[in-house]
């Protein structure tokens, strides 16, 4: 989470100074096209983005994930196959 708080901070903290960032904005789209900016998509071939619209609650979603980091298939089948369902997803 470092990373994403320095990523959105509004400070140099090696300066001190002020940068000209945004912070996390509202707005889906804009927060993630800062994170392809800074993860240099779609040349980094590590860095994925899945996006999804959830028909249940009329909302586009979306999933970032670094390839080696997570299991495709326990994403697919734990996280992606049930908000497309609509099936609640367990909490342990």
């Amino acid at each position: 989470m470092g990373f994403l708080k320095r990523l959105f901070s509004s400070e140099d903290n090696s300066q001190g100074k002020t940068k000209n960032q945004d912070k996390i904005s509202n707005n889906l789209d804009e927060n993630l096209d800062k994170l392809k900016k800074s993860f240099s998509y779609p040349n980094n071939q590590d860095f994925k983005v899945r996006e999804l619209y959830l028909e249940s609650i009329e909302k586009k979603v979306v999933l970032i994930l670094l390839k080696g980091m997570v299991d495709n298939d326990t994403i697919e089948q734990h996280i992606i196959h049930p908000l497309l369902e609509d099936i609640p997803i367990r909490k342990k």
